[in-house]
């Protein structure tokens, strides 16, 4: 099973704050999460559209693996905790058919817990109409 978590924030928090949310909410440590945030930070750009970023947490033996969406009103993160040694393939298959232009689109439209859980149920059985 794919946890999700929504978040709605006044402003898109910077990566040590993103990284000490996620590691509360999927019970991780958090000088870990940050530094593979960092890390992938370093890497490049993680825009996947104008005002939507996806941040990578990659650390192995995770015991829950999923999706945090942060909607800050006219910003987005969508950021993606996963297993590096064992990636959920549920997890892979929503993320290959989130990516779509028209499905980033319906997210930004996503405004509560109950709605974003909705949202990734309906992509995961891909009835998105």
């Amino acid at each position: 099973m794919v946890k999700t978590k929504f978040l709605s924030m006044a402003t898109l928090p910077t990566i040590p704050a993103m990284a000490e949310i996620i590691a509360d909410q999927f019970n991780l440590n958090n000088k870990d999460v940050l530094a593979v945030m960092q890390a992938r930070e370093a890497l490049g750009s993680t825009a996947i559209a104008e005002d939507m970023t996806m941040p990578h947490v990659e650390l192995p033996n995770l015991a829950v693996q999923g999706l945090a969406f942060i909607n800050a009103q006219s910003k987005y993160a969508l950021i993606l905790i996963i297993d590096s040694q064992s990636p959920d393939n549920q997890l892979i298959g929503i993320l290959g058919k989130l990516l779509q232009s028209q499905m980033l689109i319906k997210l930004r439209q996503v405004t509560s817990q109950q709605a974003l859980e909705k949202f990734i149920k309906e992509v995961s059985l891909n009835v998105i109409r």
